[in-house]
């Protein structure tokens, strides 16, 4: 029996907020648990019920289980999304999110409308979380929703990462719906926040208009998951988005896997989705497309399909019907077939099964391989005694490739003989796949692979996870199609040489191994050993290496021994390195072991980290490496002075990878060993001489096998920079006074840089001279120089200078004279410092004239009188003249007289440069950034010169600059407001706006350290001045006068400097006065001075009264204020003296001003007349001519 409730009290405001009123929904029956909905009453009922949560105590209707039994109809309802929970207030938050499990059986939901414009988070569900299941629904065309924000037919917000285990499944659902935005809409889910869940959405369609105001998309407007890659697979789009991003018009976000989905209306290449060559013309209505749903998922992802995801289905008798995941009618391909399954000729689909014949292979004696697809004779070749099958020729080994794509991927292989393929482009192709990866044991018995020419026309099954390289995807261990279980993957003793060249469009290229996605198996093991790579490696993607791509796993068992790459590298969109360019993510139980690997190859591409031979985790410390390529940038390995011709074969090489020769990893019997030999069954190499403290031979150094002993010699300290004048790389400790670190020189700054390195973050120092770095490249290196060790005292420059720093570090992040300021713990302050033009900071991320970056909120960082003029260049994004980026956290910034004058450029397509910063992300309320002036050049801005932030108490942001604010993206001069021109750098309008010094006609710009003070005469161009004390002369366009009493005239005389106690008008706009002895001048003057403040009644003093000009009025009240100037006069009829007389090149003439009420007229001399008379009259203080 069904019961009636009424949702009052806590539902009353929800209903208020909906537009509609309580009212008494049907409660639908349960069984086992499971609320069986059939009626629209029902499923409001639903809504409201899961909406009613108020605390922990009934927070397990969250979990509410239901299904529908019907159709449901909601014509006339107002339908209120499922998981919005109203607080006391009337105020929709993300508290309470429906975490249960929704099943629609395939039955209709029509005439669901929602039209609320200023609402977010909206759709059949509104708030969902992250472990929620919701399948078989379908929402048709009568349905429509209109909202502001996180719009979506299904769900309107999903919240908070379950992960991949227990995360959100979104299946067999399909939507007719329209969908308007005034910002972002999509199909199924609006959108995700943080934590963003992981989802699970497959074979779902959207069949319904979207129009979004910002940006929109078929299933998801946005999703970043935190829990793995979110999946979208196998599902269809049919409909027009209004506004796109970019091609990202099924799933906008990042870390997502989209797989098998397909898209009618937008199907051009740019766009996300499957892109095939059609084999019918009418791909949709044919059945074409519904095959392709149910049976093209890659191989290696079908596996992990949802087993609860319901075929797709059509009525081709329907020549409207569309592919729909509900029960219904299979389709079927018909055609006659190739031996690979391919259709020979013309193919159809058909409701009908005609059973589906394949013929057998062709294959060739010479190659093992099919003559028509290439598939291999898995007969060809058998293992010999030791288990092993022995390759030697180029065929052979792509047999062994074939084979490894069929799922053979445990095989054991060992070459016989070096195998060329005689540089044909494209012969080889990689072994592994992603689909099918290599876990076997190859062992080269160091013979080389020759010739090999790998390019971009490479048909690559899967080419953003395919990689390119001799083998191209490896994993750690598995069963294979025999059944065979390997858990120990082994490559060793193989050389690609100098004769081959791997080229690649995508991410992961290597010589030897392009890409490992590894089981997260603790039992699985990859080593790789003895191996080298000579070829060339390029690729426009990411991943580029000598010997290993990349490795995507986290805990993999990977090894790498005695690796070495003398090939270049180039990763032209970065995360390169010379050996592996990423050894995975993590390495817990020391997982990832790396001991000696050498390089003396170029390579392009390096990451900020500067790991230029290992790219990895923080806690992988590669042991016994070498950095031979002194024009490499990064920090592993390096070797700063190469003391022979030939390192390699001299010994050096070998000398160099057994550090300090504790452990001796590497032996070398010289004139025998063309390279050093891993391990020690070769002989031991010394060195003998004698080396400076840089490493330097003095006189020549020597190695052998037979002993050595080698003279280290000392530092060379020099008071003068502080360091020692040989190395540049001993420091001198600066006097602590009061406190305070006081330094001196370079080497000063640079041992307190390294006390910050070390730990001790909240020193304090000061500049007590200008600090010269002596133009040596990379001799500074930035205070506070990573996450750890952040600097976070205060640094007071006292108005000195940073002069000649070169920071040239393009693989760097996190560049520029600090390279982290800390904004928690303590206050952090950087002040009076100057960047001078002769620096210059080249990094590759996070790059600034001041400081990489920040971190970390519940504090305040302060920068203020900073400036910076020095050339800031950022290798891919993130350039600021201040602030290079912001890490993570949000501390109160205070940003007080700043200025920029540097050129600050950024190179990525996306770059983000701007004059203070690239972005910043703060405390919004407390931060304030109060006169900060751009002049300089901004290359690669996207938001404004100034850069992206979130400060809202923002006073005097100025940019006079050449560039062009706008860009793509900004409006002109975004982030700036001041209404200055650039005449006005020149002129002390800037100065005087700022409060900063400038000495008008000298300075070409202001300064906030320059101490000659910009005055500003009034917006009337009239002021009185007066001082007892000093006198001054002025400065800029500022003229000075004395005024002289002529009857009812007043005169201003011009004088050229102010003396001491005389009265002066000043007429003009900004000035310098400047005190100085200054004889009296013999000129009459009627002006008096006020010492000190004096009464104002009865005296003329200088104004402009509201809607009237300027001029001297007689006061009749209030005071004169010291330092200004006034007339007393006689008893007078004149009210005012105007300043619109006569002018010319010695004086100005001010026109009494006689009044007897409104129109009264007076002669030239003052009488007052009953009517203007010929000639010049004076009518309500104007000069008339009659």
């Amino acid at each position: 029996m069904k019961k009636s409730y009424l949702f009052s009290l806590a539902l009353f405001a929800l209903a208020w907020m909906t537009g509609s009123s309580a009212r008494a929904w049907d409660e639908p029956t349960q069984v086992d648990g499971v609320y069986q909905i059939g009626t629209a009453s029902e499923l409001e009922w639903f809504a409201e019920y899961v909406n009613s949560v108020t605390g922990d105590e009934d927070k397990f209707k969250l979990d509410a289980q239901a299904v529908l039994t019907a159709d449901i109809d909601l014509k006339g309802i107002n339908h209120t999304p499922i998981g919005r929970y109203t607080n006391e207030n009337g105020t929709v938050i993300d508290t309470y999110k429906f975490s249960g499990k929704f099943d629609g059986q395939f039955h209709t939901i029509s005439n669901l409308v929602i039209d609320r414009p200023d609402d977010e988070a909206l759709g059949l569900f509104g708030f969902v979380r992250g472990n929620a299941k919701i399948k078989n629904i379908i929402m048709d065309a009568t349905c429509s929703i209109r909202g502001k924000n996180r719009v979506g037919s299904i769900i309107g917000l999903i919240q908070t990462n379950t992960g991949a285990a227990d995360g959100l499944e979104i299946l067999n659902c399909v939507s007719y719906a329209t969908l308007t935005t005034t910002s972002g809409a999509a199909g199924m889910i609006g959108a995700g926040c943080d934590q963003y869940p992981y989802f699970d959405m497959e074979n779902c369609v959207n069949a319904g208009r979207i129009d979004a105001v910002n940006k929109g998309s078929a299933f998801c407007g946005w999703n970043k998951s935190a829990g793995g890659n979110a999946k979208m697979w196998n599902c269809l789009n049919i409909a027009e988005i209004s506004v796109l991003d970019g091609g990202n018009q099924l799933f906008r976000g990042a870390n997502r896997s989209i797989a098998n989905c397909y898209d009618t209306f937008h199907s051009a290449s740019n766009f996300q989705g499957e892109h095939p060559t059609y084999k019918t013309a009418d791909p949709l209505h044919s059945g074409e497309i519904c095959y392709l749903l149910n049976t093209a998922l890659r191989s290696d992802l079908a596996p992990n399909a949802n087993p609860n995801a319901h075929p797709f289905t059509q009525d081709l008798s329907d020549p409207n019907s569309i592919p729909l995941p509900i029960p219904g009618k299979a389709v079927y391909e018909v055609a006659a077939y190739n031996c690979d399954g391919t259709p020979k000729d013309g193919v159809s689909y058909s409701n009908e099964e005609s059973g589906k014949v394949i013929p057998p292979h062709t294959y060739s004696e010479e190659t093992g391989l099919c003559t028509y697809c290439g598939a291999p004779n898995e007969a060809f070749m058998t293992p010999e005694e030791d288990g092993f099958y022995h390759l030697s020729t180029a065929a052979q080994v792509e047999w062994f490739s074939a084979m490894v794509k069929i799922g053979h991927g445990a095989m054991k292989v060992k070459l016989d003989a070096d195998i060329d393929f005689e540089g044909v482009a494209d012969a080889h192709m990689p072994i592994g796949t992603s689909a099918k990866k290599f876990f076997g044991h190859f062992d080269g018995q160091g013979h080389s692979i020759k010739g090999m020419k790998l390019t971009t026309d490479n048909k690559l099954e899967n080419r953003p996870y395919d990689g390119q390289g001799f083998f191209g995807s490896v994993r750690g261990g598995g069963t294979d199609a025999n059944g065979t279980v390997n858990n120990e993957v082994i490559i060793e003793n193989l050389i690609i040489d100098a004769s081959c060249s791997v080229a690649h469009d995508n991410n992961f290229a290597a010589g030897l191994v392009a890409h490992i996605n590894s089981r997260n198996d603790e039992q699985s093991v990859i080593i790789i050993r003895n191996c080298g790579n000579e070829a060339d490696v390029t690729t426009t993607g990411k991943n580029a290496a000598g010997l290993v791509g990349c490795v995507e796993a986290t805990n993999v068992g990977l090894k790498l021994y005695n690796l070495w790459n003398k090939g270049n590298i180039t990763g032209k969109a970065g995360e390169s390195a010379a050996i592996c360019a990423w050894t995975g993510q993590r390495n817990v139980n020391g997982e990832v072991d790396v001991e000696g690997c050498w390089n003396i190859g170029e390579v392009t591409g390096i990451d900020g980290n500067g790991y230029n031979l290992i790219r990895r985790n923080t806690n992988i410390v590669p042991r016994n490496i070498v950095d031979l390529c002194t024009t490499n940038g990064g920090k592993q390995g390096k070797v700063a002075v190469i003391n022979t011709d030939d390192p390699i074969s001299s010994g050096e090489l070998c000398y160099l990878l057994n550090g300090d020769q504790t452990t001796i990893v590497y032996t070398q019997s010289l004139g025998v060993d063309a390279m050093p030999v891993y391990g020690t069954t070769s002989k031991q190499v010394f060195q003998a001489g004698t080396k400076d403290c840089s490493g330097a031979a003095v006189g020549g150094i020597n190695y052998n096998n037979e002993s050595g002993e080698t003279i280290q010699l000392d530092h060379q300290i020099s008071d003068e920079i502080g360091m020692c004048s040989v190395c540049h790389t001993q420091f001198q400790a600066p006097e602590l006074v009061d406190g305070w670190y006081e330094l001196k020189n370079a080497g000063n700054v640079e041992w307190f840089g390294q006390q910050i390195a070390g730990g001790n973050l909240t020193l304090n120092a000061k500049l007590v001279n200008d600090i010269d770095f002596l133009n040596i490249e990379n001799l500074h290196s930035p205070i506070g120089p990573n996450a750890a060790n952040k600097f976070n005292g205060t640094f007071d420059g006292q108005g000195y200078r940073i002069k000649n720093m070169i920071i040239e570090r393009p693989a760097d992040t996190n560049v520029g004279f600090f390279g982290w300021l800390r904004g928690n713990n303590a206050n952090t302050t950087v002040k009076n410092l100057i960047i001078d033009k002769s620096c210059s900071i080249h990094g590759y991320n996070r790059v600034g004239g001041l400081t990489g970056t920040y971190q970390n909120g519940g504090a305040t960082i302060t920068i203020e009188n900073v400036v910076n003029e020095a050339t800031v260049t950022a290798e891919h994004q993130d350039a600021g003249g201040i602030f290079g980026g912001h890490e993570a956290g949000n501390p109160t910034i205070i940003i007080r007289n700043v200025l920029n004058t540097g050129t600050i450029t950024a190179k990525n397509e996306h770059p983000y440069a701007g004059a203070l910063c690239c972005y910043m992300g703060v405390d919004a309320a407390t931060s304030v950034i109060e006169n900060f002036v751009n002049l300089g050049t901004v290359n690669g801005h996207e938001g404004g010169n100034m850069g992206r932030h979130n400060i809202s108490n923002v006073k005097n942001p100025i940019d006079l600059s050449d560039t062009d604010p706008d860009g793509s993206t900004a409006a002109p001069n975004a982030g700036f407001d001041s209404g200055l021109e650039k005449e006005d750098i020149a002129n002390g309008k800037l100065a005087y706006t700022v409060g900063w010094g400038q000495f008008i006609g000298t300075d070409e710009i202001p300064s906030p350290f320059n101490e000659a003070k910009v005055n500003y005469v009034g917006d009337a161009g009239y002021a009185t001045f007066f001082d007892a004390t000093t006198g001054y002369v002025l400065n800029g366009d500022v003229k000075a006068n004395v005024a002289q009493l002529k009857k009812n005239w007043l005169d201003l005389v011009e004088i050229e400097n102010i003396p001491v106690s005389t009265a002066v008008i000043l007429k003009g706009t900004y000035y310098n006065k400047i005190a100085q002895d200054v004889a009296p001048i013999d000129v009459i003057n009627s002006l008096k001075g006020a010492a000190e403040d004096v009464e104002a009644a009865g005296k003329y003093v200088l104004a402009k009264p509201e809607d009237a000009e300027v001029g001297f009025y007689l006061a009749n009240g209030g005071a004169i204020k010291a330092g200004k100037a006034y007339l007393e006069l006689p008893a007078t009829e004149v009210k005012a003296f105007f300043f619109n007389g006569e002018e010319s090149e010695t004086a100005i003439s001010l026109t009494p001003a006689l009044s007897e009420g409104e129109g009264a007229i007076y002669n030239i001399a003052g009488q007052k007349l009953n009517k203007q008379q010929k000639g010049i009259n004076i009518v309500n203080g104007k000069k008339i001519l009659f």
